[in-house]
């Protein structure tokens, strides 16, 4: 934080993005997060309004490909007698997913309906007979999801002709704990002769907390100082405030300073940054713990990098990669003005690092130095 920060009144801040709120909803006004923003080279651009100076955005949960289950398929009869079964048939998938071709429908006894009965389980269960998410009393240990297509036809001797296909039916489920097993009955239309049955073990998705947004904030004045507050904002978990990091970068996309704990209240961050001459300022908003901005969580990226998060003495932890916050935030941000008549707040030493090159008072002149005078250099020569 530099010496000539003044923080913004938290109360009057968060008044004001109340009322702002409530006249434009979202996504409508520009201050508000449009996904999708995750990295740098795909970062939204801001005009800020300096009369309500609030840019409020989201970390969420993104849909990313889930496991992928090796399925095995049985068909039954009444007599819960097994009358068909497949490991890997099915077209759909990856290869590990299951079919039946030219199954018959079963007659259901004095009730005029057939019916076709259908059990899915995880591979090793369908080879002790049982289909009760077990293989000799373990988990069958497949997770994910699958769609399970049942295609009716009329008559075997009229497939490839269209008035043969009378319809389909496609159900989703999820192997969740590694130990289900998943039971369908279906009731064909009254002329159909018999079903394909196909599983599609690649449809499944999995929620992961990993997002970074990144803005392009326009619309400041050129060359002046900006405190950017994190001033309100809960996590969709248990409401309490979001754990949000803050990071600021230069025109190639290098992180000039990052912050997670510096605002009025240690639960939210706060940045001194320096707009260029055009008045931009580029930013990152994350969750605690990835504080270069990638969503991941640091500490486990350092594991993997020592090489000690796979052994047989350290197993991997329970803990996820990613940084996992999800909820909401808003960043107010306030010029900061130098009174050229006050004291200088600059004590000689500080002066005297300032004039070395040492611009954020780190005690070093290096690479984060020569990054922030670069960043507000204006226009780079080809």
């Amino acid at each position: 934080m530099s010496a000539y920060v003044r923080c913004a009144s938290l109360a009057a801040c968060a008044a004001a993005g109340a009322v702002l709120a409530s006249e434009l909803p979202y996504p409508l006004h520009p201050g508000y997060e449009i996904e999708p923003n995750g990295s740098f080279e795909s970062a939204q651009t801001i005009v800020l309004d300096l009369e309500k100076p609030y840019l409020s955005g989201k970390l969420q949960r993104h849909e990313f490909p889930g496991p992928h289950p090796d399925t095995y398929l049985g068909a039954f009869n009444k007599s819960e007698i097994r009358i068909a079964a497949d490991d890997n048939s099915s077209p759909l998938g990856n290869g590990k997913a299951s079919a039946l071709f030219d199954l018959p429908v079963v007659p259901n006894g004095d009730d005029p309906r057939s019916t076709v009965r259908l059990w899915v389980a995880g591979r090793p269960d369908g080879f002790d007979t049982d289909f009760n998410g077990l293989f000799f009393n373990s988990p069958h240990n497949q997770r994910g999801g699958f769609s399970l297509t049942v295609d009716y036809f009329a008559d075997e001797d009229h497939r490839g002709v269209p008035t043969g296909f009378l319809g389909s039916e496609t159900v989703f489920a999820e192997f969740v704990t590694g130990a289900e097993s998943f039971r369908f009955n279906f009731v064909p239309p009254v002329d159909a002769d018999s079903v394909d049955v196909r599983i599609d073990n690649t449809v499944g998705t999995t929620p992961i907390a990993r997002d970074v947004d990144h803005y392009r904030v326009e619309g400041l004045d050129p060359l002046c100082d900006y405190a950017v507050t994190m001033i309100g904002g809960v996590n969709l978990v248990d409401c309490r405030p979001t754990d949000a990091v803050l990071g600021w970068f230069d025109k190639h996309g290098d992180l000039i300073a990052a912050d997670e704990d510096s605002g009025p209240t240690p639960l939210y961050p706060q940045l001194t940054v320096l707009s260029d001459a055009s008045g931009v300022v580029r930013l990152a908003v994350s969750g605690r713990g990835d504080l270069n901005f990638n969503g991941l969580a640091d500490f486990r990226e350092d594991e993997a990098a020592k090489g000690t998060a796979r052994n047989v003495e350290n197993p991997i932890p329970e803990i996820p990669l990613v940084h996992g916050v999800v909820g909401c935030y808003t960043l107010a941000f306030e010029r900061i003005e130098h009174d050229p008549d006050a004291t200088p707040a600059i004590d000689p030493e500080d002066r005297q690092a300032l004039e070395a090159g040492d611009l954020n008072l780190d005690g070093f002149v290096d690479i984060v130095d020569l990054a922030r005078l670069l960043n507000n250099f204006g226009w780079t020569m080809p």
